[in-house]
Protein backbone atom coordinates (compact mmCIF):
# COMPACT_ATOMS: atom_id res chain seq x y z
CA UNK A 1 0.00 0.00 0.00
CA UNK A 2 1.50 3.39 -0.94
CA UNK A 3 2.17 5.91 1.77
CA UNK A 4 0.97 9.45 1.15
CA UNK A 5 4.09 11.32 2.24
CA UNK A 6 5.63 14.28 0.49
CA UNK A 7 7.66 12.14 -1.93
CA UNK A 8 4.47 10.43 -3.16
CA UNK A 9 3.47 13.57 -5.02
CA UNK A 10 6.87 13.99 -6.68
CA UNK A 11 7.78 12.82 -10.14
CA UNK A 12 11.41 11.93 -10.93
CA UNK A 13 12.73 12.39 -14.45
CA UNK A 14 16.15 12.66 -16.10
CA UNK A 15 17.31 16.12 -17.02
CA UNK A 16 18.41 15.88 -20.69
CA UNK A 17 21.08 18.50 -20.28
CA UNK A 18 22.69 17.60 -16.98
CA UNK A 19 21.76 13.94 -17.14
CA UNK A 20 20.88 14.22 -13.47
CA UNK A 21 17.62 13.05 -11.85
CA UNK A 22 15.06 15.86 -11.72
CA UNK A 23 12.31 15.88 -9.02
CA UNK A 24 9.02 17.80 -9.63
CA UNK A 25 5.41 17.61 -8.49
CA UNK A 26 3.30 15.10 -10.36
CA UNK A 27 0.17 17.01 -11.64
CA UNK A 28 -1.69 13.76 -12.30
CA UNK A 29 -1.36 12.57 -8.69
CA UNK A 30 -2.31 16.00 -7.36
CA UNK A 31 -5.39 16.05 -9.61
CA UNK A 32 -6.42 12.59 -8.49
CA UNK A 33 -5.98 13.63 -4.86
CA UNK A 34 -8.22 16.69 -5.37
CA UNK A 35 -10.86 14.57 -7.05
CA UNK A 36 -10.73 12.09 -4.17
CA UNK A 37 -11.16 14.94 -1.69
CA UNK A 38 -14.25 16.22 -3.55
CA UNK A 39 -15.77 12.74 -3.61
CA UNK A 40 -15.08 12.35 0.09
CA UNK A 41 -16.81 15.67 0.84
CA UNK A 42 -19.92 14.58 -1.10
CA UNK A 43 -19.94 11.21 0.65
CA UNK A 44 -19.67 12.82 4.08
CA UNK A 45 -22.42 15.35 3.26
CA UNK A 46 -24.70 12.58 2.10
CA UNK A 47 -24.00 10.58 5.22
CA UNK A 48 -24.83 13.58 7.43
CA UNK A 49 -28.15 14.06 5.63
CA UNK A 50 -29.02 10.39 6.00
CA UNK A 51 -28.17 10.39 9.71
CA UNK A 52 -30.13 13.62 10.31
CA UNK A 53 -33.16 12.26 8.50
CA UNK A 54 -32.96 9.02 10.46
CA UNK A 55 -32.93 10.90 13.75
CA UNK A 56 -35.96 13.06 12.85
CA UNK A 57 -39.23 12.17 14.56
CA UNK A 58 -41.83 10.97 12.09
CA UNK A 59 -44.70 13.46 11.64
CA UNK A 60 -47.82 12.78 13.66
CA UNK A 61 -50.54 11.60 11.36
CA UNK A 62 -53.65 13.71 11.73
CA UNK A 63 -56.68 11.50 11.83
CA UNK A 64 -59.61 13.30 10.19
CA UNK A 65 -62.61 13.85 12.44
CA UNK A 66 -65.61 11.80 11.51
CA UNK A 67 -69.12 13.19 11.12
CA UNK A 68 -70.21 11.50 14.34
CA UNK A 69 -67.32 13.03 16.27
CA UNK A 70 -68.13 16.48 14.89
CA UNK A 71 -71.74 16.00 15.91
CA UNK A 72 -70.68 15.02 19.42
CA UNK A 73 -68.42 18.09 19.71
CA UNK A 74 -71.20 20.36 18.45
CA UNK A 75 -73.68 18.91 20.91
CA UNK A 76 -71.15 19.33 23.73
CA UNK A 77 -70.65 23.01 22.84
CA UNK A 78 -74.41 23.56 22.74
CA UNK A 79 -74.80 21.93 26.15
CA UNK A 80 -72.07 24.15 27.60
CA UNK A 81 -73.69 27.28 26.15
CA UNK A 82 -77.08 26.22 27.50
CA UNK A 83 -75.54 25.63 30.93
CA UNK A 84 -73.95 29.10 30.96
CA UNK A 85 -77.22 30.67 29.84
CA UNK A 86 -79.11 28.84 32.59
CA UNK A 87 -76.63 30.05 35.20
CA UNK A 88 -76.92 33.64 33.94
CA UNK A 89 -80.72 33.42 34.05
CA UNK A 90 -80.57 32.56 37.75
CA UNK A 91 -78.80 35.77 38.82
CA UNK A 92 -81.01 38.18 40.83
CA UNK A 93 -80.75 40.88 38.17
CA UNK A 94 -81.74 38.46 35.42
CA UNK A 95 -84.75 37.28 37.43
CA UNK A 96 -85.81 40.89 38.08
CA UNK A 97 -85.58 41.52 34.35
CA UNK A 98 -87.78 38.51 33.64
CA UNK A 99 -90.32 39.72 36.21
CA UNK A 100 -90.40 43.16 34.59
CA UNK A 101 -91.02 41.70 31.13
CA UNK A 102 -93.81 39.47 32.45
CA UNK A 103 -95.54 42.24 34.42
CA UNK A 104 -94.95 45.44 32.42
CA UNK A 105 -94.28 43.89 29.05
CA UNK A 106 -92.24 45.99 26.65
CA UNK A 107 -88.80 47.17 27.72
CA UNK A 108 -89.13 50.34 25.63
CA UNK A 109 -89.66 52.43 28.78
CA UNK A 110 -87.36 50.48 31.07
CA UNK A 111 -84.69 52.76 32.53
CA UNK A 112 -82.61 50.38 34.64
CA UNK A 113 -82.62 47.23 36.76
CA UNK A 114 -80.06 46.72 39.49
CA UNK A 115 -79.30 44.44 42.42
CA UNK A 116 -76.87 45.45 45.14
CA UNK A 117 -76.56 44.54 48.80
CA UNK A 118 -79.84 42.62 48.83
CA UNK A 119 -81.78 45.55 47.32
CA UNK A 120 -83.39 45.08 43.94
CA UNK A 121 -84.43 48.22 42.06
CA UNK A 122 -86.48 48.59 38.90
CA UNK A 123 -86.71 52.05 37.33
CA UNK A 124 -89.11 52.59 34.47
CA UNK A 125 -91.35 55.17 32.84
CA UNK A 126 -95.12 55.06 32.59
CA UNK A 127 -96.04 56.52 29.23
CA UNK A 128 -98.88 58.76 30.40
CA UNK A 129 -99.36 62.36 31.47
CA UNK A 130 -102.53 61.51 33.42
CA UNK A 131 -101.67 61.64 37.13
CA UNK A 132 -104.36 59.15 38.12
CA UNK A 133 -103.20 56.61 35.55
CA UNK A 134 -99.60 57.01 36.69
CA UNK A 135 -100.49 56.49 40.36
CA UNK A 136 -102.82 53.53 39.90
CA UNK A 137 -100.50 51.82 37.40
CA UNK A 138 -97.50 52.38 39.64
CA UNK A 139 -99.24 50.82 42.66
CA UNK A 140 -100.70 47.91 40.69
CA UNK A 141 -97.35 47.07 39.12
CA UNK A 142 -95.68 47.25 42.52
CA UNK A 143 -98.19 44.79 43.95
CA UNK A 144 -97.48 42.38 41.09
CA UNK A 145 -93.73 42.78 41.59
CA UNK A 146 -93.91 42.30 45.38
CA UNK A 147 -95.92 39.11 45.02
CA UNK A 148 -93.27 37.63 42.75
CA UNK A 149 -89.75 39.00 43.18
CA UNK A 150 -89.28 37.76 46.74
CA UNK A 151 -89.00 34.27 45.29
CA UNK A 152 -85.41 35.41 44.64
CA UNK A 153 -83.55 34.11 47.72
CA UNK A 154 -80.91 36.88 47.71
CA UNK A 155 -83.51 39.67 47.62
CA UNK A 156 -84.05 41.40 50.99
CA UNK A 157 -85.69 44.63 49.83
CA UNK A 158 -87.44 45.71 46.65
CA UNK A 159 -87.90 49.19 45.19
CA UNK A 160 -89.51 50.69 42.11
CA UNK A 161 -88.74 54.17 40.85
CA UNK A 162 -91.52 55.32 38.53
CA UNK A 163 -91.09 58.13 36.02
CA UNK A 164 -93.72 59.65 33.77
CA UNK A 165 -93.88 61.64 30.57
CA UNK A 166 -95.79 64.31 32.55
CA UNK A 167 -92.57 65.23 34.39
CA UNK A 168 -90.02 66.12 31.73
CA UNK A 169 -87.47 68.92 31.35
CA UNK A 170 -87.04 71.26 28.39
CA UNK A 171 -85.20 68.50 26.49
CA UNK A 172 -88.08 66.10 27.04
CA UNK A 173 -86.16 64.00 29.58
CA UNK A 174 -87.88 62.62 32.68
CA UNK A 175 -85.47 63.46 35.50
CA UNK A 176 -87.80 63.58 38.50
CA UNK A 177 -89.46 60.42 39.75
CA UNK A 178 -93.23 60.47 40.14
CA UNK A 179 -93.19 57.60 42.67
CA UNK A 180 -90.57 55.81 44.74
CA UNK A 181 -91.95 52.70 46.45
CA UNK A 182 -89.98 50.27 48.62
CA UNK A 183 -90.72 47.34 50.90
CA UNK A 184 -88.78 44.74 52.88
CA UNK A 185 -89.17 41.01 52.51
CA UNK A 186 -90.65 40.74 56.03
CA UNK A 187 -93.45 43.19 55.26
CA UNK A 188 -94.06 41.96 51.73
CA UNK A 189 -94.63 38.39 52.88
CA UNK A 190 -97.39 39.53 55.25
CA UNK A 191 -99.45 41.27 52.56
CA UNK A 192 -102.08 39.56 50.41
CA UNK A 193 -101.16 41.39 47.22
CA UNK A 194 -103.91 39.81 45.16
CA UNK A 195 -106.52 41.51 47.36
CA UNK A 196 -104.60 44.70 48.17
CA UNK A 197 -103.54 45.36 44.60
CA UNK A 198 -106.50 47.73 44.11
CA UNK A 199 -106.83 48.87 47.72
CA UNK A 200 -104.65 51.93 47.26
CA UNK A 201 -105.33 53.20 50.76
CA UNK A 202 -103.34 50.23 52.17
CA UNK A 203 -100.09 51.05 50.37
CA UNK A 204 -98.92 53.93 52.63
CA UNK A 205 -99.20 51.73 55.71
CA UNK A 206 -97.60 48.65 54.18
CA UNK A 207 -94.68 50.24 52.37
CA UNK A 208 -91.39 51.29 53.96
CA UNK A 209 -91.02 54.06 51.37
CA UNK A 210 -94.00 55.71 49.70
CA UNK A 211 -92.61 58.88 48.14
CA UNK A 212 -94.93 60.74 45.75
CA UNK A 213 -94.01 63.82 43.67
CA UNK A 214 -95.71 67.02 44.97
CA UNK A 215 -97.43 67.61 41.62
CA UNK A 216 -99.43 64.40 42.23
CA UNK A 217 -100.59 65.42 45.72
CA UNK A 218 -104.22 66.17 44.84
CA UNK A 219 -104.78 62.92 42.95
CA UNK A 220 -102.83 60.94 45.55
CA UNK A 221 -104.91 62.22 48.47
CA UNK A 222 -108.10 61.32 46.65
CA UNK A 223 -106.76 57.87 45.72
CA UNK A 224 -105.62 56.76 49.18
CA UNK A 225 -108.53 58.36 51.05
CA UNK A 226 -110.50 55.70 52.91
CA UNK A 227 -114.21 55.52 52.14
Amino acid sequence: MPTFNKSFFNKTSLDPQTKQPKVALDPLKIGLLGLAAIVLVFVLAGSVRLITKALEKPPVRQIPQTDSERAIDLEKKRAEEASRAAEAAQTPQAQLTTAYKDIVGSTDFLRSISFEGGLGTISYTINSSDNNIVLTTGYQNFADFASRVFNIPELKRFRTVVYTTALVDSQGQAKEAAMTLEISREKAEKVNWQINKFRYETFPANLDVNKIHPSFEKEYEALVKKD
